[in-house]
């Protein structure tokens, strides 16, 4: 077995090496998720993915090759990731923050 069962639901063990094939392999399911939000987001938008010009990847999944690689065959063009991906993660979720509260302090 690639990882012990989870005490609590919060952390495995990994005992044994894992190929990039087998981690491919057992997030399957996660990865079918990531398809059909995108095939979603545009069914729902009204947007074909030719007529998106750009696509930014942020957040730790996106270092994951084969979520690049989704995102590279929905919209035919390979993903960027030229921003500080956790950094970006950061910041976007100060914006609403931003709305909610009158006051906002500054950090430098």
């Amino acid at each position: 077995m690639l990882a012990e069962r989870c005490k609590g639901g919060r952390y495995c063990r990994l005992t044994h090496a894992a190929f990039r094939s087998q981690f491919e392999e057992i997030a399957e399911p996660l990865f079918e998720k990531i398809r059909n939000l995108l095939h979603e987001l545009l069914k729902e938008t009204g947007v074909q993915a030719k007529d998106v010009s750009e696509v930014e990847l942020i957040g730790g999944s996106s270092r994951i090759p084969y979520v690049k690689s989704i995102v590279a065959h929905i919209f035919n063009r390979e993903p960027k990731t030229t921003m500080n991906q956790d950094e970006a993660v950061a910041r976007g979720n100060v914006f609403p923050c931003r709305l909610k509260r009158r006051t906002f302090l500054q950090i430098s």
